[in-house]
């Protein structure tokens, strides 16, 4: 019967020397009978493996609780083969230890399968932590399951604080557990539909709470029950909060540029208008102004390239005198100053115009006055 199982089953002495093996472990190891009663257990055991097995031989009885381990045998012909041991220490009459009886079963085909998975996990894990994002696996009781490097960062936490924690209980602010706990217990039991995209804030090691943008994929089992969820997300922290200044800082600009007394105009290069107040409008006579070109209101259109020869070399205009004309065509005297902007993401030129056509007069006024004296 020995003989017939595939299992490999042998005896050594507390020396390591066999005293019996099967036919199942002569034909795998490839090794005769009669060779392996010549050699120690030690000789056909991985060198790096002898730790433990020395352990078992050094005091069987202290170190029975090893008897199912793990460790490789050695070929003939050099190549290994992984076997799971399980081991019952021989004794005498007396009860005192004499040897071991062992029974090892093949598993180099488990391990392969074992360690490319481990290989696919580890890349994929490498994957996930090159990523710029957050990835986070909750469970259907929503312990993290798994969690990448951008995550470890972003909560403050090494992954071993994270793993097996409950993601609600611990990350979430406090204020929102009420109101998310149950939602997700409903997702997780298909109670109702999954969101693909959610906005949410988690809480950090430091008590600090980072808005999080979610992206969630629910993985199932072949039946199509929701195992267990994995969510991508980006910190938005910083872009909400330079958004939210955007909007403060546009309301501000926006009820500067309608108010002021000044006439101010927006127009990209080739002088086409693009915004202007209320103080422009009046100034250029426009009553229904929609669109226009500046080009048109110049009485001499090399004024404006003087402007923008200016603004070449100087990187702004101040108090640029040029004489325009409003919509009716009637010529009057303007103080211009002109800087770079951007607007809506496309190089433009916002201007700015004084009315200086009284001083004008004023200074012809005087000018004939010292000529007639």
């Amino acid at each position: 019967m020995l003989h017939l199982t595939e299992d490999m089953i042998f005896k050594v002495d507390l020396n390591g020397k066999f005293l019996f093996v099967n036919d199942a472990m002569v034909n795998k190891l490839g090794y005769s009978r009669e060779k392996l009663f010549e050699k120690s257990g030690l000789e056909i055991i991985h060198p790096e493996d002898h730790p433990a097995i020395n352990l078992l031989l050094l005091d069987p009885v202290k170190f029975q609780a090893m008897r199912h381990f793990e460790f490789r045998f050695v070929k003939k012909s050099g190549g290994l083969i992984w076997v799971q041991t399980n081991t019952t220490i021989e004794t005498n009459h007396d009860g005192v230890p004499i040897g071991i009886i062992g029974v090892a079963r093949d598993i180099s085909e488990d391990k392969q399968i074992k360690e490319e998975l481990q290989k696919q996990r580890d890349e994929a894990q490498q994957y996930l932590d090159l990523a710029g994002v957050i990835f986070v696996a909750l469970d259907t009781s929503g312990l993290v399951t798994l969690i990448n490097k951008k995550g470890c960062e972003v909560l403050g936490y090494p992954e071993e604080e994270i793993l097996g924690r409950n993601w609600f209980e611990n990350f979430i602010p406090k204020n929102i557990r009420k109101e998310l706990i149950p939602i997700s217990k409903q997702l997780l039991t298909g109670e109702i539909e999954p969101v693909e995209y959610i906005e949410n804030p988690i809480l950090t090691k430091i008590g600090q709470e980072r808005l999080i943008a979610w992206h969630n994929t629910f993985l199932k089992d072949s039946s199509g029950k929701i195992m267990a969820t994995l969510s991508s997300g980006d910190d938005i922290t910083d872009q909400k909060r330079m958004e939210k200044a955007l909007i403060e800082s546009e309301k501000r600009y926006r009820s500067l540029f309608a108010n002021t007394a000044l006439a101010i105009g927006i127009s990209d290069r080739n002088g086409n208008i693009l915004q202007w107040n209320e103080a422009m409008q009046q100034m250029f006579g426009w009553t229904d102004f929609t669109s226009g070109n500046v080009q048109d209101y110049y009485v001499n259109l090399d004024q404006r390239r003087e402007i923008f020869k200016e603004l070449k070399n100087s990187g702004r205009v101040e108090n640029f005198e040029v004489q325009m004309k409003n919509r009716q065509g009637n010529p009057f005297w303007v103080s211009v100053s002109l800087q770079p902007i951007t607007y809506e993401e496309k190089e433009a030129f916002l201007a700015t115009h004084i009315d200086i056509t009284a001083r004008k007069k004023m200074e012809t006024a005087l000018v004939d006055s010292e000529k007639r004296y």
